[in-house]
């Protein structure tokens, strides 16, 4: 974006998971604009990394990539409660590993576990949810394109996790993430994108 749609950006935003979510969209719709970690905090949110996976104790490389992007939305000099965290994976095949319905996601941070039930909901029904509700995992549709002629399929998970979690993560040596059947570690480079982006949303 130019300077001129940076400085329109409200100094609050309301983060608002849609589950109508496109991957060719510029950022997940937010009530009052967009929110993305370049905007708000200086830094790059979008991370894409393609780790060599374990599925049923066989290793797995080249057939799975994974985009994370990291938001928060706060108020004042105030840190914010919680970042949303987009987990997209794209993979060629439909036939291979895929989230399944529903998924079990868990991050392991040194040893300390962090644990979710990712679900598909309607919109309707996460507008239902309460907006002090810091722990919840939603998914998108199963492994779809958005023109036959994509190379790859897709498929997201959207998570809610509370900040000081999410320091938490950032501040571990490794982290080895399992989703149903499927672990990987996080690469080091990850982790210190993670550490930078808390970093300066606690200062900011």
């Amino acid at each position: 974006r130019d300077k001129e749609e940076r400085s329109a950006v409200p100094e609050y935003l309301h983060l608002h998971l849609s589950l109508q979510w496109n991957r060719n969209s510029e950022r997940q719709k937010l009530g009052d604009g967009f929110l993305d970690a370049d905007l708000r905090a200086g830094v790059q949110g979008d991370i894409k990394i393609s780790p060599e996976i374990t599925i049923k104790s066989q290793k797995v490389s080249g057939k799975h990539a994974f985009e994370i992007d990291i938001t928060a939305s706060s108020q004042g000099a105030a840190s914010p409660e919680k970042v949303t965290l987009t987990l997209l994976h794209d993979t060629p095949s439909k036939t291979g590993w895929h989230y399944r319905q529903a998924t079990k996601f868990a991050a392991v941070a040194d040893g300390r576990r962090l644990e979710y039930l990712c679900t598909h909901q309607s919109a309707d029904e996460l507008l239902k949810k309460s907006e002090d509700d810091s722990s919840k995992c939603l998914q998108s549709d199963p492994l779809t394109k958005d023109d036959p002629s994509d190379a790859d399929y897709y498929e997201a998970l959207f998570m809610d996790i509370p900040f000081q979690t999410f320091v938490a993560i950032s501040n571990a040596k490794s982290v080895q993430v399992e989703m149903g059947e499927a672990t990987f570690a996080l690469p080091a480079e990850t982790l210190l994108a993670f550490h930078d982006f808390a970093e300066i949303m606690s200062k900011k």
